[in-house]
């Protein structure tokens, strides 16, 4: 019963992230080809900032993937 209520989580916890990954991707990505600045007078770049937002998607997926296979019973903690 616990890993049916794992695996439903997951499919909401993949399509938020994945959300996230894909709207972050477009924001960063339009943000690189606009050369997009702040506005103050050290007027660093935003890309990097904005890219920042799906590689943490990215490695949010990754964990999730992670934490399923632990509760699925596919790998196991050693300590």
């Amino acid at each position: 019963m616990r890993l049916r209520i794992d695996l439903i989580t997951a499919l909401f916890f993949f399509l938020y992230v994945g959300a996230l990954v894909w709207i972050g991707g477009l924001m960063a990505w339009d943000s690189f080809m606009q050369n997009e600045t702040t506005g103050t007078p050290w007027n660093p770049l935003i890309w990097p900032v904005k890219l920042a937002i799906p590689v943490a998607g990215v490695l949010l997926i990754f964990q999730g993937i992670a934490n399923l296979l632990r509760e699925a019973g596919y790998a196991e903690l050693k300590e």
